[in-house]
């Protein structure tokens, strides 16, 4: 986890050199495990459009600057290819919205409207008993100790 973007995998061609077969994938990702009024996937597509519009920026700085305090010279120059395409050269970036659901809400929250005006792509997940499935998993990890 990161501030900024929930998730960001970079794909690196060619680690000697830019090139525009590099890719950056930001992911905003938001769950609905019990009723609610909320739009849990509009709610992913606003949170990948910051992603894209301000967040991505943030995101790489602090990872940048992670790296940096962990000494990982080669991770941090990977990671300064992708904040300065300026100097770099260009790459492909994508912005991705997942929604993660209970089966039960899947119908009411993929019949609303959304507003994507930048485009994101959404993937949704519906899980049955999706609340049960991330308490039991709590569970284990607990009693695994």
């Amino acid at each position: 986890a990161a501030p900024g973007a929930d998730a960001i995998l970079f794909h690196v061609a060619n680690p000697k050199k830019p090139t525009k077969k590099d890719i950056l994938v930001t992911i905003e990702s938001k769950m609905k495990a019990v009723n609610s009024k909320e739009h849990r996937i509009q709610d992913a597509i606003d949170g990948a459009t910051t992603d894209k519009l301000t967040r991505m920026a943030k995101t790489l700085s602090w990872l940048e600057e992670k790296y940096a305090k962990h000494g990982a010279e080669d991770k941090r120059q990977l990671v300064e290819r992708f904040k300065d395409p300026a100097t770099f050269g260009d790459y492909q970036k994508h912005f991705k919205a997942i929604a993660i659901m209970d089966s039960n809400f899947e119908a009411d929250e993929t019949g609303k409207a959304v507003n994507n005006i930048q485009g994101v792509t959404v993937i949704v997940f519906s899980i049955e008993e999706l609340k049960k499935a991330y308490e039991d998993t709590r569970t284990n990890i607990i009693k695994s100790v």
